[in-house]
């Protein structure tokens, strides 16, 4: 059997329930995974009017596996009309096992930035859309549909914070050694320099990081990340983290 990552030990930064099938790939690929969650997910009540507005929307655009789960409670505000768009294949599977079903024309590996650039996205004139998503984050969708002349609405059904209680956890993970640092987003960034504190910052900064695409390596590296080893995988979905896990180790292993 195949053992890419024999020998590696992974830090995995996901919230537990997230970090759970990339953590026994990794077992699995003989590699050492410390999940240790550098961001704490708070559901939030469903908000006034959110109903109303769900129910009159034309598009409905899911942003995450957690907006996914926080919209499945409103499932039955959404008409068979309504075109239900999820940003990646980890919230497609999440409104599939709702009952929902997105739209198939949407490639499952498709981020924010690929969305605006679909046919599906490219006349919205007029139209209702709204937005679901975690409090925070980027405004990107809504600026651009917005300025497109749609009538957008956010959702917001979710909170990240940063589960202090695992501060020790995560700075005893970094003094005993890790090889490698999984990072989803930037927050996940942010979130984990925080938990660092100030003695532990330059061991997680030298540590090799796989971030889950281009723009979190960038942020990764405006933040102090140093690592010649530093890799972006093409999308933060599991497999693609996992590719990018295996092509890592193998090149550090060359070194050796």
């Amino acid at each position: 059997m195949s053992r890419p990552l024999a020998g590696a030990r992974i830090l995995v930064t996901r919230p537990e329930a997230q970090a759970r099938a990339l953590s026994e790939r990794i077992e699995a690929a003989g590699g050492t995974a410390l999940v240790t969650p550098a961001m704490a997910i708070e559901a939030l009540p469903f908000p006034d009017g959110g109903f109303t507005n769900l129910t009159a929307a034309e598009i409905v655009i899911v942003t995450s596996a957690n907006a996914a789960r926080g919209l499945a409670s409103a499932r039955a505000a959404l008409t068979l009309d309504t075109q239900l768009l999820a940003i990646g294949r980890a919230t497609a599977e999440v409104l599939r096992e709702a009952g929902l079903q997105p739209d198939p024309d949407l490639d499952p590996r498709a981020n924010s930035e690929a969305l605006l650039e679909s046919p599906l996205l490219s006349d919205v004139e007029g139209r209702s859309i709204v937005i679901v998503k975690g409090e925070g984050g980027r405004p990107l969708l809504w600026r651009a549909l917005t300025a497109r002349g749609a009538q957008v609405t956010e959702l917001i059904l979710y909170r990240r914070g940063v589960p202090e209680t695992l501060a020790p956890a995560f700075q005893d993970a970094l003094v005993r050694g890790v090889d490698m640092v999984i990072a989803t987003s930037t927050e996940l960034l942010e979130n984990m320099l925080e938990l660092a504190g100030q003695l532990d910052q330059e061991t997680l900064q030298s540590t090799c990081l796989v971030a889950g695409g281009e723009r979190v390596l960038q942020h990764a590296l405006d933040l102090g990340f140093s690592s010649p080893d530093n890799h972006a995988a093409v999308s933060p979905e599991d497999d693609a983290m996992f590719e990018a896990l295996c092509e890592t180790w193998a090149a550090i292993e060359a070194r050796r």
